[in-house]
């Protein structure tokens, strides 16, 4: 808090803030490990005034102006049933009793898109490595949730293995098929459902109950960086809730990262490109300059326009497209039976790293010969004992669905000093962040 006299403190909200509506009261949760509290509507309008302008300075003024305005804004009788059915349209307001009610948000529900279904579906790799790894728990367990189940392929698998129950959770338009596509898939293995359930929720897994509640909990719920779906607060809330000491697959998920030559000729020519722009000796200015030339002046220009030091980027590379140099490391790992608390996940200890000890830099990622060097990231995620899945081309179990992230070097390092390496996750536990340090120096981040 600021001292009376002083300078007003400049606020932002935690982004891992949460609210939710029980009983007709609405909850504020800082962040997963912390408890609830009731707040009224007026603290609600205060935060999002914090939110908007950073600071304390004339709140008081502007709270009161604007609840008053909100008074003018109550909709009339007449308005309030098309206001309701908006809500529940968007998802916001769901319809008791009714199972399939979910978000239809035209345009949002990317999910139920049958193409992106379809691209990980034809990833064999993964289906199979899950399929074992299923195949592998299933005797231990009667009560299996699938947790974001789109097109319902773990949930087929989980009945097919014999699990007795498998509740299936999809918030997008992808559930509406997913029991039909689930028995017609069973039909075709000669297997029925006469000893068996399948129960599908079209909705949020933070809407649903279970009654019993499940003993295993299957979910693929990863991105290029394996965290941006939001798999760590859906796990942790569907252990807390709707498990009863379940075990999960995954079991856990390993981030590793090493410098990398690129040969990929596309990503190495824009990689160079970009490395060029950067240079601070830039070039001469020219009067009628060719279209190359005024092309390069061009991206001087807006390179130094914006703020790339924490530049990173998925891209699809093949095994023989790129080659690591020097050493990979274990960056970062996320237990996931159970899943831990935030702070637990907010950062793991620095990993010590070698640069490349044969590498000559003319700048940045850079080398005499035309080589472009740049830090490359993956996952290898660990389904249960012995059976692994990774989005490193080249690898024994790689998943072509997913991509490695490229982190271009905004710094190159020097001969024989150790490197230090920072990761761990956001307030929001979606997004994965690592910061390569020589010294003080940051050679690249995200």
């Amino acid at each position: 808090m600021s001292k009376p006299g002083s300078s007003p403190a400049k606020l932002r909200l935690s982004q891992s803030l949460r609210f939710a509506i029980e009983a007709g009261n609405i909850l504020a949760r800082p962040s997963q490990n912390l408890g609830e509290f009731v707040v009224g509507a007026e603290i609600v309008e205060l935060l999002r005034l914090v939110d908007s302008q950073g600071g304390s300075q004339g709140l008081c003024r502007e709270l009161r102006k604007n609840l008053e305005a909100a008074l003018s804004h109550i909709p009339s009788e007449q308005e309030l049933p098309h206001l309701l059915k908006d809500l529940e349209e968007a998802g916001v307001l769901l319809t008791a009793g009714r199972r399939g009610s979910g978000p239809v948000g035209a345009g949002t529900d990317r999910f139920a898109d049958s193409w992106i279904q379809w691209a990980m579906l034809a990833d064999s790799c993964r289906v199979e490595r899950y399929a074992e790894a299923i195949r592998a728990k299933a005797p231990h367990h009667k009560h299996a949730l699938d947790l974001g189940a789109g097109s319902g392929i773990l949930s087929f698998l989980l009945l097919q293995a014999g699990l007795p129950r498998v509740s299936a959770i999809e918030e997008s338009g992808a559930a509406a098929q997913l029991k039909k596509t689930v028995r017609r898939a069973l039909n075709s293995c000669g297997q029925d459902l006469l000893t068996q359930k399948l129960e599908v929720h079209a909705s949020n897994s933070a809407n649903v109950s279970l009654s019993p509640k499940a003993d295993l909990i299957v979910s693929e719920l990863f991105g290029h960086d394996p965290f941006s779906e939001g798999m760590i607060g859906c796990l942790r809330d569907a252990q807390k809730r709707l498990g009863k000491e379940a075990a999960c697959i995954p079991h856990s998920v390993t981030v590793h990262g090493s410098f990398a030559k690129i040969a990929n000729p596309q990503l190495k020519s824009r990689l160079k490109q970009w490395h060029e722009a950067r240079q601070p000796h830039g070039q001469k200015k020219a009067s009628s300059p060719s279209v190359a030339t005024a092309l390069s002046l061009f991206r001087q220009a807006y390179g130094k326009s914006q703020d790339w030091d924490t530049l990173s980027f998925p891209f699809s590379l093949r095994a023989g497209e790129f080659s690591l140099v020097g050493e990979s490391k274990a960056l970062f790992r996320a237990a996931l039976s159970p899943v831990p608390p935030p702070r637990k996940l907010r950062s793991s200890p620095p990993t010590r790293l070698k640069p490349p000890s044969d590498m000559d830099w003319t700048a940045a990622g850079l080398t005499p010969a035309g080589d472009v060097i740049c830090f490359l990231v993956w996952f290898e995620a660990e389904l249960s004992e012995g059976v692994s899945i990774s989005s490193l081309p080249g690898h024994a179990h790689h998943c072509h669905h997913w991509e490695p992230l490229v982190l271009p070097l905004v710094s190159s390092p020097e001969k024989g000093k150790l490197l230090s390496v920072e990761s761990g996750l956001d307030d929001t536990e979606c997004h994965l962040h690592i910061e390569i340090r020589e010294g003080s120096r940051v050679l690249a981040a995200r």
